[in-house]
């Protein structure tokens, strides 16, 4: 970050953003404000396929001056949002007219409504960036509030750190460049915490929990499983993870009681330093998710979430030692759990996942675990992790985890797998229990080949990453009845003929919208790194 925008910040205060006008400059001091003119004569416009700063900012933010783009993108209005958002904010100016927004440190939408707060709603437009302007900024919407960040394949909602706008050199490794996005809901959880809630039972409207990776920590929870927590659509989240003073960190979205009336599809979370998308309890389904290099898991679900989620591309980096990431095995493309303890605490969460590609490039990680008494559908899944070695493509962990149909509340019974599909140099986790077996062998299971040769394919027009149905995944037959299942199946599914998250080639639904990288390229419109001005 450069001095000049530092003092900006200091000047123009998240408590006072609407007072600093677009030509006021602070002074190094940050008690002194020098009002300078416009130029005469007004500068040039921007060269050809570059951006110049408008002139002013949009009602409810403050100016905090000009900031240049890397690769000589031109300028931008940084335009401060306030850390405490009441009644309705819109964001509508767009980067291609020369406006960004910044998050300027926790920036809160709302209070917490069952604790006697008042809701608020936060409205993103299509084309918009916001910005994490330090380290430690990070979006936290409280209960009863709303976050509506929709774009469109053509023009994305962008969020991102300052870093990634203003230097050239951020690494194809880069994490940790601001916190991320956290949702808190009234939705049901599992696994109370007696610290901010007074009931014990899972479900109840005063079973409540409390957020990891910020302090102090909002709340979450309840018994509306129509809970809505707003809108994401078009959507790319990228390069987050930090907190501060406190061990657990901020997932790329995190997914806190947040119930089935919130709509998420279309959503890119790269490279976080923790998960990709962590659901704590809660209802919402979702579709058409792209998490690549992220760290630690790229789709963490748990604590009584019982939810559906269709066409998910996952990969991670094949480096060790990048920001964020331990070097162990310990990282997933999937991560399922119930809750801390017991193993049977319901809601029992119940992930119903269809349509996935999963590409494990580090050596040494699995791709997915199962565990904590936790139930799951895996349904038209392609898994790939040819260096996988010693750890397996499957490691499912606990007794309750395959525990007959039954056997317990809400219980389904082991893993249900249909049309899946594993090219691994090792299936299942080699240690010394037997639960990865008892999975494969559910009788409820069909269509499961783990000796399968993946033919991966690049999406039409890319050279990087393959991603798309083959020969081999398309001759495989596609599970049935994915909307009525009385089982497995859900409402929200589509049912398609194909397993994997691409059909083919020309299976193009992440074109545009999506940023590319040294994994894969989705045919998005630029680089990740790089900074889009379209």
């Amino acid at each position: 970050m450069t001095n000049l925008f530092r003092t900006l910040i200091l000047g123009c205060s998240s408590l006072a953003l609407a007072a600093c006008g677009a030509d006021d400059v602070v002074a190094p001091g940050g008690n002194v404000t020098i009002n300078n003119p416009a130029p005469t004569p007004a500068p040039a416009g921007p060269a050809a396929g570059t951006i110049q700063a408008a002139a002013s900012c949009t009602a409810g933010t403050g100016d905090l001056g000009i900031i240049t783009l890397q690769g000589g993108k031109g300028t931008v209005r940084n335009c401060g949002i306030p850390t405490a958002i009441t009644g309705t904010l819109t964001l509508g100016g767009r980067r291609k007219d020369g406006i960004m927004y910044s998050l300027v440190g926790r920036t809160d939408v709302g209070t917490d409504v069952r604790q006697g707060g008042a809701a608020a709603t936060l409205n993103i437009l299509a084309g918009v960036t916001v910005f994490g302007a330090i380290k430690e900024s990070n979006l936290v919407v409280n209960r009863g509030s709303k976050l509506n960040a929709n774009g469109t394949a053509a023009d994305p909602v962008i969020f991102t750190g300052l870093d990634n706008l203003t230097s050239a050199s951020v690494s194809q490794y880069a994490t940790n460049l601001w916190g991320g996005i956290i949702l808190n809901g009234n939705a049901p959880v599992s696994d109370c915490s007696t610290t901010v809630g007074s009931s014990t039972v899972g479900g109840d409207a005063n079973c409540w929990r409390e957020s990891e990776g910020i302090i102090p920590r909002p709340v979450f929870g309840g018994n509306q499983a129509a809970d809505s927590s707003g809108s994401l659509t078009y959507v790319q989240v990228n390069f987050t993870g930090v907190t501060v003073g406190i061990a657990d960190e901020i997932q790329g979205i995190t997914l806190n009681g947040v119930g089935a009336g919130t709509t998420m599809h279309h959503i890119q979370i790269h490279n976080s330093s923790d998960d990709g998308i962590e659901a704590f309890g809660g209802t919402v389904n979702m579709d058409h998710l792209v998490l690549t290099g992220n760290a630690d898991d790229s789709l963490d679900t748990d604590n009584g979430y019982r939810g559906a989620v269709q066409f998910v591309y996952a990969a991670r980096h094949d480096a060790n030692g990048y920001d964020g990431d331990s070097g162990a095995a310990a990282e997933t493309l999937l991560e399922v759990d119930t809750s801390s303890q017991p193993v049977d605490a319901t809601p029992r969460q119940f992930l119903k996942l269809a349509n996935f590609t999963f590409v494990q490039n580090k050596t040494g990680e699995t791709t997915m675990r199962i565990r904590g008494g936790a139930d799951i559908a895996l349904l038209n899944g392609v898994v790939v992790s040819r260096p996988s070695g010693a750890q397996g493509c499957l490691d499912v962990d606990d007794a309750a985890t395959v525990q007959a149909a039954g056997a317990a509340a809400q219980e389904v019974g082991p893993p249900i797998m249909r049309s899946v599909v594993f090219d691994c140099d090792v299936v299942a986790d080699p240690d010394a229990d037997t639960f990865e077996a008892t999975a494969l062998a559910n009788p409820a299971n069909s269509g499961v080949n783990t000796t399968f040769a993946n033919m991966l394919a690049f999406l039409t027009g890319s050279t990087v990453g393959r991603v798309a149905n083959g020969t081999n995944e398309t001759g495989v037959a596609a599970a049935a009845a994915l909307a009525t299942d009385p089982t497995y199946g859900s409402p929200f599914f589509q049912q398609v003929t194909y397993i994997g998250a691409f059909s083919g080639p020309n299976d193009l639904w992440t074109q545009g919208w999506t940023c590319n990288s040294v994994i894969v390229d989705l045919r998005g419109t630029n680089s990740c790194t790089d900074v889009r001005i379209s």
